[in-house]
């Protein structure tokens, strides 16, 4: 799931998530969660963040909002 929400791939994610993959789950490089390799990948989509908040995503107490505000990333802050 890391790789789907770094390289953007939305459909692809979207069935992932459909069948029961968990969007707060942390693997992969540095023990991050998907949310933030949306972030920082290669095509940040904010429809990423969106589908995964759909899928009750936490994002109280992760990395993303951190990494967002490192970017100056204000969409994704708002």
């Amino acid at each position: 799931m890391i790789l789907e929400a770094y390289y953007g791939n939305i459909e692809i994610l979207r069935l992932l998530l459909w069948n029961g993959q968990d969007p707060n789950a942390a693997r992969g490089c540095y023990n991050c969660e998907p949310g933030m390799w949306a972030l920082i990948g290669v095509n940040p989509y904010l429809e990423t963040l969106h589908l995964m908040l759909q899928h009750i995503w936490y994002k109280e107490g992760r990395a993303t909002h951190m990494e967002a505000a490192g970017l100056s990333n204000v969409d994704v802050l708002q």
